[in-house]
């Protein structure tokens, strides 16, 4: 049996060390970078000879609109990318940073009781004027999720989200990451917590929660190898060894990667391959390791826990 793949891209402005350093972005550069990854997607689709379907999670929020003018921004700035893809048979997906600004005009995560359900209203309200219809996936930026969250995510009817990173916890650095105790599998999320699996179907969320692959990660700077997310633009010799353990993995497999990181600039990340072909080249050893690959949306990987 072929192993079921999902690449999934979050389109947002570039960052190195700590996300927030995107709160206020130049859509020029985003839009470039998105080109050149179209170019080096299809080399993988040269390379398996096959099309590959994507699912683009595209920023969508009140940080976008300090920048644009709307949230919905990026999309219009977008518009014959986003055309071209559906018809190709992509998906796409609401991408949100909870991003305010306080007293001092300095932008952070929104930690306040009530203001994070505001600002997720806020971008589906924006998605559905763009796509004339809400969002059926969602993935909340930075791993953030908050009770208040889900349920909003919930109320909104969003299908599926792609925000959970099993058992990763990060509080420091402008990060508020906590799913530990997650599956590594896609779930109903509890009512309860929605880090962890309803026992039953009356306390579960409406939506699947379809978290990112997690794999053991060597970077440079590491005195010890980390769980972190499957991301194809990391350097393929970090991820190498970690890649074996799809091999006897049940499920799919969720990747991702932000545009930025494969294009050519001048920024440097000693975890960030940033070289033409190595998207492609991590996915030729993810094949190695695996067998066959089939290439599917993230809904198809979603529904694989239903049987």
């Amino acid at each position: 049996m072929k192993k079921k793949v999902a690449i999934t891209v979050d389109v947002e402005g570039a960052w190195i060390s700590h996300p927030q350093e995107q709160c206020d972005f130049d859509p020029e550069p985003v839009l470039k970078a998105v080109r050149f990854l179209e170019q080096e997607l299809a080399k993988v689709e040269s390379s398996f000879l096959t099309r590959i379907p994507v699912t683009w999670f595209v920023r969508c929020d009140d940080s976008v609109s300090h920048a644009m003018g709307n949230p919905e921004g990026l999309l219009l700035a977008m518009d014959g990318f986003v055309n071209s893809r559906l018809d190709a048979g992509d998906k796409f997906g609401l991408h949100v940073h909870f991003y305010a600004q306080d007293q001092h005009r300095v932008w952070g995560t929104e930690l306040r009781p009530g203001k994070q359900r505001e600002i997720l209203e806020r971008a589906i309200e924006a998605w559905s004027r763009y796509f004339r219809s809400n969002p059926a996936l969602s993935r909340m930026g930075e791993g953030f999720m908050t009770g208040e969250i889900a349920a909003a995510i919930d109320a909104a009817e969003i299908k599926i989200d792609a925000t959970a990173l099993p058992g990763r916890v990060r509080l420091d650095s402008g990060f508020h990451i906590d799913w530990q105790g997650t599956p590594e599998h896609p779930y109903l999320p509890s009512k309860q917590d929605h880090r962890k699996a309803a026992s039953k179907q009356s306390d579960a969320y409406g939506f699947t929660e379809a978290p990112f692959s997690m794999l053991s990660v060597n970077a440079p700077y590491d005195s010890v190898p980390l769980a972190r997310y499957f991301n194809l633009a990391f350097r393929t010799d970090s991820l190498k060894g970690g890649l074996r353990k799809f091999k006897s993995a049940a499920g799919g497999i969720i990747a991702t990667l932000h545009p930025h990181e494969v294009a050519m600039g001048e920024e440097r990340h000693p975890l960030i391959e940033k070289s033409e072909g190595a998207v492609l080249l991590n996915l030729q050893n993810l094949a190695a390791e695996v067998g066959d690959i089939e290439f599917v949306t993230i809904d198809e990987i979603a529904r694989i826990s239903d049987g």
